[in-house]
């Protein structure tokens, strides 16, 4: 979905990978394709990643709440690995 921050709508998109309750407090693990997110969820084939934020967002239903990421890393076939 477009950002709904009017600022940012016509700059980004967001994608929900995980919601709800049911891994709250674990650890968990996920490995996506951005391409293929990209050509499924925005459309045609994305040119270039510029940016892959990570956010755990609680503002829009008005409560608190904290998330942490770690042992991240971005790949691309042929081109090696960035560990984050």
């Amino acid at each position: 979905f477009r950002c709904p921050i009017p600022r940012w709508t016509p700059l980004e998109s967001h994608m929900a990978v995980r919601s709800g309750f049911a891994d709250l407090g674990k650890w968990v693990s996920d490995e996506r394709d951005i391409y293929a997110d990209y050509k499924e969820h925005i459309g045609g084939p994305a040119r270039t990643v510029v940016n892959v934020w990570l956010l755990g967002v609680s503002l829009f239903q008005r409560r608190s709440g904290s998330c942490r990421f770690a042992d991240m890393q971005i790949s691309q076939p042929g081109a090696g690995t960035l560990k984050l």
